[in-house]
């Protein structure tokens, strides 16, 4: 009788196979976003060397440079998945970034981007560039990971009240979508055994502005709002942090900024202006290099 019961499910799952193996397996697509991989530096580089005569001549040349400047090729980069067993990798698809995973059984997973980078003036090679996001079978938007020179990690630990750690954790972190037509672009980590969690490549500030073509006294920098959200079973989220809200501006996108402030400076001299420029006054997240700092967040046992 054992044999026969065997035998049957065996033959129900070859004529249902191809069902069954639509409902255990599921494929990953996304895009990877090369447009910001110049390198900001080489820019103001030859921003300072630059002999504008006009605040649309200024404007028009940032623009240009920003849009002449090498950036990674698509077929030097590599996407690898990895979780519940697997790992896999593959490489971009085409120009627009596609890449693709295919019959991944149902889990949760890691999926990481790195790229080479080698500046075009300077003896700086960068030797990975990565952005790495966790997806599940849950999500119902595909994956878009923007590889940028300027984005920022973000990095901070999950506490219970008396200062324990708390292990897989969920942090979901989102920027505004591109277009209505867009879901917004969200990174996803789980803490470790010691709560520690870290996010990297979440869009930062790429551009560095000074408002209204300089005739404001101000260095305005355009970073991204994200919204950060933390999810651990059993425990309980305080109410500062059901709508936490953080600008990505780190200590390295600041010093950037401070660079454009002589250049600006040396212009409205030479057009014969009096207006000092200056850092918008804002209160910027703790950071370290291209890290923000979240530090310690404490939640509270149900």
């Amino acid at each position: 009788m054992g044999k026969i019961f065997t035998c049957l499910l065996l033959s129900l799952f070859l004529l249902n196979g191809l069902f069954l193996n639509a409902k255990e397996t599921f494929t990953i697509t996304g895009a990877v976003d090369l447009n910001n991989t110049y390198d900001l530096d080489v820019l103001l580089d030859r921003m300072e060397k630059a002999d504008t005569k006009s605040p649309q001549e200024w404007s028009n040349l940032f623009f240009s440079l920003r849009e002449s400047l090498p950036r990674i090729n698509y077929n030097k980069v590599t996407v690898y998945l990895s979780g519940n067993g697997e790992k896999q990798k593959t490489k971009l698809l085409n120009q627009r970034g596609d890449f693709i995973f295919d019959q991944v059984p149902c889990g949760e997973y890691t999926i990481t981007v790195e790229a080479p980078f080698c500046s075009s003036s300077k003896n700086i090679s960068v030797q990975k560039l990565s952005v790495s996001n966790i997806v599940s079978e849950k999500d119902k938007f595909p994956i878009v990971l923007l590889l940028s020179l300027e984005s920022v990690n973000l990095k901070g630990k999950l506490i219970d009240q008396n200062g324990n750690p708390i292990a897989n954790g969920m942090v979901i972190v989102t920027t505004r979508p591109f277009s209505e037509f867009h879901a917004p672009p969200t990174w996803r980590a789980r803490s470790n055994h010691d709560g520690i969690f870290e996010i990297n490549g979440v869009t930062g500030a790429p551009s560095l502005i000074v408002s209204n073509y300089l005739t404001s006294e101000k260095v305005h920098l355009g970073g991204a709002m994200a919204k950060i959200r933390f999810s651990v079973e059993g425990y309980q989220v305080p109410k500062k942090y059901h709508n936490f809200e953080l600008p990505m501006v780190s200590e390295d996108i600041v010093e950037r900024a401070k660079r454009l402030i002589p250049i600006a400076e040396r212009l409205l001299k030479q057009w014969k202006r009096t207006e000092k420029i200056k850092i918008l006054d804002r209160t910027f997240p703790p950071s370290q290099g291209n890290t923000i700092l979240l530090g310690d967040i404490v939640l509270y046992r149900k």
